[in-house]
C-alpha cells in the first residue's frame, strides 16, 4: 500500500512503460527500414540500366568486329582475331578475350539469344525476399564489308 510520503514508480509500472516503448520502437524501426529501402530503389534501377547499356554497347562493339557469331552452351562466341566470348556465370556476365576473364556485370543472371537478338536479365537483391529485376534486349549486327 502506498503512502503519501512515498514518491516514484513501482516495478510493474516501469516494466509496462518499457514494454510499450519497445513495441513502439519496433514499429517505428520497421517503418524506417521500409522507407529507406523504397528510397534506394530508383537509384539502384538507374545503376542497373546504366550497366545494361554499357554491357549492350560493349557486346555490340565486339559483334561488329567479329567475322562470325555463334551461340552454344549459354556462351556467345565472336569469331575473329580477338576471339571474344561472352557468358553468364553465377557471379554475373563475363567477357573473355584470349585468356583474360573480365566480370562486366555482376547483376546479370541470364542471357538469352534468339537469332541475332540478345536479352540480358539483371537482378539485384534488396533484402528479404525483394529483388529489382530489369531486362535489356538488343540486336547484334556485324559490320558489312
Amino acid at each position: 500500500m502506498r503512502t503519501a510520503s512515498r514518491r516514484g514508480f513501482t516495478l510493474l509500472e516501469m516494466m509496462t512503460v518499457l514494454s510499450l516503448m519497445a513495441i513502439l520502437f519496433a514499429f517505428v524501426g520497421q517503418f524506417y527500414v521500409e522507407v529507406r529501402l523504397a528510397s534506394s530503389v530508383p537509384r539502384l534501377q538507374v545503376q542497373m540500366v546504366e550497366q545494361a547499356a554499357l554491357s549492350a554497347e560493349w557486346m555490340q562493339r565486339d559483334a561488329r568486329a567479329a567475322q562470325a557469331i555463334q551461340f552454344e552452351d549459354a556462351t556467345l562466341i565472336f569469331e575473329g582475331p580477338r576471339g571474344v566470348r561472352w557468358r553468364t556465370e553465377p557471379r554475373g556476365l563475363v567477357r573473355t578475350e584470349g585468356r583474360v576473364d573480365r566480370l562486366v556485370a555482376p547483376e546479370v543472371v541470364a542471357m538469352r539469344v534468339h537469332d541475332s537478338e540478345v536479352e540480358l536479365l539483371f537482378e539485384r537483391p534488396l533484402g528479404g525476399k525483394r529483388n529489382i529485376r530489369i531486362s535489356r534486349r538488343f540486336r547484334l549486327t556485324r559490320r558489312t564489308q
